[in-house]
């Protein structure tokens, strides 16, 4: 199986960057429905089993839903708090993260 994880995060933090900007704008509710509408497509067209977004500007959730399964066997749904295995992939999202923060 493959899996697009770079596509993905590419694809979250870009959509999720658009969420955050539109969030107070007028039809924010609208423009998130179709973010959710592009994640799930992505997730679909990629095969990835499951995945959460979480989406905080000024301190307040603007969107936290998980998508597809936390566990395809049991047919388990995700959600915004599932905890996914993702073994030594964040080391890779902290040194993202810390490239983005002007020191």
């Amino acid at each position: 199986m493959r899996v697009l994880v770079p596509s993905l995060f590419s694809l979250a933090w870009a959509a999720s960057l658009s969420a955050i900007a539109a969030a107070q704008a007028p039809g924010a509710v609208e423009r998130l429905g179709e973010l959710e509408d592009r994640l799930e497509a992505a997730r679909v067209q990629a095969h990835v089993p499951g995945m959460s977004i979480a989406i905080v500007q000024d301190g307040k959730v603007v969107l936290a839903r998980g998508f597809g399964f936390a566990d395809v066997a049991a047919e388990r749904a995700a959600d915004a708090a599932t905890v996914y295995a993702i073994g030594s992939t964040t080391k890779a999202f902290t040194a993202t993260v810390l490239s983005l923060i002007h020191i």
